[in-house]
């Protein structure tokens, strides 16, 4: 498989009231060939060459401290079958960067700024041995600020207001046939936001209620709010609730996107709903556990939609539309065991239930793809001090879509040894039953699969 990689980082301190950390990190790999049902090997255009790197900059002074971040990332992959069915390839790079100072104007009250940078540049090939037939060149800026107060009410409660800008933007030009032209085209972006939040934070209770006003370019100014409440009766169990309102304006590709099998739709409106959940948690020593339960329900739905295709027929572009409803139920549940020693089992399960008022005959492409259960069983057993073994089982099942997305199955181990003189090492092992099974339609994951890590730690 051709595959490589290497990461490091490290922490320094300079004198008693700053502090930095450099990171860094590649990936290489050539991809896997995938066996096709007549037995013949094809390669699965699954390449991928990777790398990243960050800094970070702490200093503390007598009431506060500044953090600056920043970091970049250059990614190029195949993207067989991402957004399309074709053999892609993908060009991303971006550079994020933040800068946050906290000072504690009084005991009781801290004033927090904050500003942010983003560029993304995004290159996708819709037909890799073919780039000048459908090319798309994106960039992509958003920058903004921030301005936070917290205040200390005494008595276990606290609020926080906050008001902030930011500004986005898009260039995208494509190329079609050998001739550039407007892809995406450019647009631009503004929002203002406000927001306060009061909770409690006292005794065996915790609550927490909060509301905001965003106004953006194109769209009226819209309140949210949520609220969320705890209640640890002993200190093993704790119960929760929250609730919120839902949001969520258009993305650009959903806007002005087009491709020969996906059209956004300039006229789209902004979803809507509200969602709520509930659970417990138990913790007590080795023993461990929680259950939630959630739902959330959505008006003008955003999905990408498109005539059932009859037998033998192309199927039609999907479309960006707004549907009228969508309901989402699921549950989560999770229990573990671990001892002193390092010795562990888990198992946990995430079900859930999508609906949208699909028209007769239409099918949903988010509908298509939702995982409606998944399974997960670990175990991990200390063969001696440093030395340990864990085994994963993951079984997915998908609303929709081939065989071998919709039913998938598969087994993983890692042996993990670390040395006290800071040496460290892992052997992981991916799709032990060597089966067939796609985690993206119509892309087969490789088969077996052995990987090892050498490092050291001082």
């Amino acid at each position: 498989n051709g595959t490589w990689g290497g990461w490091g980082s490290a922490d320094m301190a300079l004198g008693q009231t700053t502090g930095v950390r450099l990171s860094g990190e590649g990936l290489r790999t050539d991809g896997h060939y995938v066996e096709q049902d007549n037995g013949s090997l094809e390669w699965g255009r699954t390449d991928a060459d990777t790398w990243s790197s960050t800094a970070r900059v702490l200093h503390q002074f007598d009431r506060g401290e500044a953090d600056v971040f920043a970091g970049y990332a250059s990614r190029q992959f195949g993207a067989q079958d991402f957004y399309a069915p074709y053999a892609s390839y993908e060009k991303t790079r971006a550079f994020f960067a933040t800068a946050r100072y906290n000072r504690s104007v009084s005991d009781r009250f801290t004033v927090e700024p904050r500003i942010f940078f983003r560029r993304h540049t995004d290159e996708f090939i819709l037909f890799r041995d073919n780039p000048s037939g459908y090319t798309n060149d994106h960039v992509t800026r958003k920058t903004g600020g921030e301005l936070r107060g917290l205040v200390d009410l005494g008595a276990g409660h606290a609020v926080a207001v906050s008001a902030e800008a930011a500004y986005e933007d898009i260039d995208s030009r494509g190329l079609r046939g050998g001739v550039w032209g407007e892809a995406l085209g450019s647009h631009l972006r503004r929002r203002a936001s406000v927001a306060a939040e009061v909770d409690g934070h006292r005794g065996d209770w915790r609550w927490q209620l909060g509301s905001r006003v965003d106004r953006r370019t194109g769209y009226a100014a819209r309140a949210s709010g949520s609220g969320a409440v705890s209640w640890a009766p002993t200190g093993s169990w704790t119960l929760r609730a929250s609730s919120g309102s839902v949001y969520r304006v258009p993305t650009f590709t959903e806007l002005y996107y087009t491709s020969p099998a996906n059209n956004g739709d300039p006229n789209l409106q902004a979803e809507t709903g509200w969602t709520w959940d509930s659970g417990v948690e138990y913790y007590n020593g080795a023993w461990s556990g929680n259950l939630t339960y959630f739902e959330r329900y959505e008006n003008n739905l955003i999905e990408w939609a498109r005539l059932v295709p009859a037998a033998g027929l192309d199927p039609d572009p999907w479309q960006a539309t707004n549907l009228g409803e969508g309901t989402v139920r699921g549950a989560e549940f999770r229990a573990g065991w671990q001892t002193g020693r390092g010795d562990a089992l888990s198992a946990s399960y995430v079900g859930l239930d999508k609906t949208t008022t699909l028209p007769a005959g239409m099918e949903g492409k988010y509908s298509l793809l939702t995982p409606e259960h998944q399974v997960v069983l670990q175990g991990t057993v200390v063969l001696q001090p440093g030395l340990s073994l864990t085994v994963t089982g993951r079984y997915l099942e998908h609303s929709d879509g081939p065989s071998d997305f919709r039913h998938s199955f598969a087994l993983d181990n890692q042996l993990d040894w670390r040395h006290p003189s800071g040496w460290f090492g892992t052997i992981t092992g991916t799709n032990l039953l060597d089966r067939r099974y796609e985690e993206v339609p119509g892309v087969r994951m490789p088969g077996t699969l052995y990987t090892t890590t050498v490092g050291r730690s001082f």
